[in-house]
């Protein structure tokens, strides 16, 4: 248990964490940094458990180096103290995790120590991109001794900086390049990625892709129409512009959780193979689903027969998302959720979206739309966040959101270093053209431009103008 006292927030933080350990202790449960941490505990205190497990790796490699933390140190120690076959491979340059305890500046130090007799041998011949490309990553890593590398790659074309007006205008242009580079020289769509410092900025590309029916894949989470709250929200909504449809009532009949379940959702369809409205009118009288339930039926048969109709009639889209959104419990639902902040994101995003309409049909209308075009595809163009493109490599490579307060990004606390690490991360993902694209302003989560003029990021200052074309759309 790590002890602080003096500060009151940082006392209320360890007690805290003192209450979610024993939570988990309760639960037998383990996350992820207690997968190291009692791995580490147990070699260190069991010497049976030590010498088994150090004669089954005889052999111990270990990638990205520079993103592994003390405790991770320990365990290769741990593993590798018998044989000492140990190789390990890192790039201080792509250090990216220091906010988890990683510290790519003491990276072979670090190592050194544990194993004194260790040989570093430092790799200069680069073989990925071409010259420009190879130039452009020098510039933004100058500094970092592991980013001056040499290459035999030809020249290659410049780095193309792009200005746009808005998101919109950013989406339209990584969408009709896409299909330019597709359509027109024979590039398949898993040769590009799109890279973004946070997932919310995957929504205004996925829609537009899915518009132009441009085949995509995110590295991780869900496609946005896909995502459990969008559907359950959406769903609400088709019901206030018709009460009768029955699968938008299956899909939100316990959401949020109102005492239906599973056993009453039976015995309201009896013999009938769907879930219809009309099931769950007069549920208050009947004697054979238990009280809870008849009163969850009561009130959600009334705010769907009688008061969202009203609303609906008197709001617009936006405005009665977030009626929904209060009215049925569902915000207090998200809030409680143990992944609280990235629903609350998502809902934020359908509430931009819908922002943009007047009428609920219009709105519901583009909905089906973005639902029923292109499907997400494992041969599609990649959208990832920065952090999760480690290790990859791509032809073409698009950089969206080049701007101060996305990259680097505005609630880094002072790590603007390891920002300039990410984007060097960023530009070496590609082998042969590279995109970046920042925009003049961007839109809130409701739908209100954030700034007259956005400033460009600082980091395309790096970049020499030599290697650069310069395009703008706005």
């Amino acid at each position: 248990m790590v002890t602080v006292a003096g500060d009151y927030v940082q006392e209320a933080i360890a007690r805290v964490y003192r209450r979610y350990q024993e939570t988990l202790e309760q639960r037998r449960q383990i996350d992820y940094p207690d997968l190291i941490r009692l791995a580490v505990k147990l070699l260190e205190e069991n010497e049976d458990a030590r010498q088994h497990y150090q004669e089954l790796t005889r052999h111990l490699l270990v990638d990205e180096l520079q993103d592994t933390g003390l405790s991770q140190y320990r365990l290769v120690a741990l593993l590798g103290g018998r044989y000492r076959n140990v190789f390990a491979v890192g790039s201080p340059a792509q250090g990216i995790y220091g906010w988890r305890g990683a510290d790519p500046a003491e990276m072979v130090s670090r190592f050194t120590q544990l194993f004194p007799d260790a040989r570093v041998l430092v790799l200069r011949q680069h073989y990925r991109s071409t010259c420009t490309l190879l130039a452009a990553s020098r510039a933004v890593g100058e500094g970092y001794p592991d980013a001056d590398l040499w290459t035999n790659n030809p020249a290659g074309a410049p780095v193309t900086v792009v200005r746009v007006a808005d998101e919109a205008e950013e989406a339209r242009f990584v969408a009709d390049t896409a299909l330019d580079l597709h359509e027109g020289q024979g590039l398949a769509w898993s040769g590009m990625a799109v890279l973004f410092r946070v997932r919310r900025q995957a929504t205004p590309l996925e829609q537009l892709l899915l518009q132009r029916r441009v085949p995509y894949r995110l590295t991780a989470g869900s496609p946005f129409f896909r995502q459990r709250d969008v559907r359950h929200l959406v769903a609400y909504l088709r019901l206030a512009r018709d009460p009768l449809d029955g699968r938008s009532l299956a899909a939100i009949l316990n959401v949020p959780p109102r005492g239906i379940g599973a056993a009453t959702r039976k015995k309201l369809m009896g013999d009938e193979p769907c879930l219809e409205p009309w099931m769950i009118c007069n549920a208050e009288n009947r004697e054979d689903l238990r009280p809870e339930a008849r009163a969850g039926l009561q009130w959600l048969a009334d705010f769907i027969n009688d008061r969202l109709p009203v609303q609906a009639a008197e709001m617009a889209p936006r405005e009665l998302l977030a009626y929904v959104i209060e009215e049925t419990g569902y915000s207090q639902m998200i809030d409680d959720a143990l992944e609280a902040h990235q629903r609350r994101t998502t809902v934020r995003e359908l509430l931009a979206l819908a922002g943009r309409y007047d009428e609920l049909a219009a709105f519901l209308g583009r909905v089906e739309e973005l639902e029923g075009e292109t499907v997400t595809d494992q041969e599609g163009v990649v959208l990832s966040t920065i952090h999760q493109i480690k290790g990859l490599e791509f032809p073409v490579v698009f950089v969206v959101g080049m701007e101060e307060g996305l990259l680097p990004w505005g609630r880094a606390g002072g790590r603007d270093e390891e920002e300039r690490r990410l984007f060097y991360v960023a530009i070496t993902r590609a082998r042969d053209r590279l995109f970046l694209i920042h925009a003049r302003s961007r839109r809130d989560y409701q739908g209100r431009v954030t700034r007259a003029e956005l400033a460009p990021s600082p980091f395309l200052r790096l970049l020499p103008r030599e290697l650069t074309e310069r395009v703008r759309l706005d």
